[in-house]
C-alpha cells in the first residue's frame, strides 16, 4: 500500500526495521524491568509461593541452596545482543516487502 502512495523501497525497509527496534528495544527493556527486581528478590518470591502453595518449591534442587548473583556487566551483554538480535531479525522480511511490487499484489486482490 505504501509503494502505491509512492514510497520508496528504501524508505519500506527502514519502517519494517525501525519498527522492529522498536518492539526489540520494548521487549528487553520490559524483561529488564521486570526481570531484575524479581532476580533480587527472589528469596521472597520464592517463600510467597511457597507460602500460598502450601509446600516447598524448590526443595532438594539445584537452585535451592543458591543464591542470586546479579552482575550487571552481564545484564548490559545480553541486554546488547538481544537489541541486535531484534533489529538483525527485522532485515529478512524488510528486504522482502520492500521487493513487493504494488501491481503484483492488487492484480489479486
Amino acid at each position: 500500500m505504501l509503494r502505491t502512495c509512492g514510497l520508496s523501497s528504501r524508505g519500506i525497509t527502514l519502517i519494517f526495521i525501525i519498527q522492529g527496534g522498536v518492539v526489540g528495544l520494548l521487549g528487553v527493556l520490559l524483561g529488564v524491568a521486570l526481570g531484575l527486581p524479581l532476580a533480587h528478590h527472589i528469596t521472597v518470591v520464592v517463600s510467597a509461593l511457597e507460602s500460598l502453595f502450601g509446600g516447598r518449591i524448590l526443595a532438594g534442587t539445584y537452585f535451592d541452596s543458591i543464591p542470586s548473583d546479579m552482575r550487571y556487566l552481564d545484564v548490559l551483554i545480553i541486554v546488547l545482543i538481544s537489541l541486535v538480535i531484534s533489529i538483525v531479525a527485522t532485515i529478512y522480511p524488510a528486504v522482502k516487502a520492500a521487493g513487493v511490487r504494488p501491481a503484483e499484489v492488487l492484480r489479486y486482490e
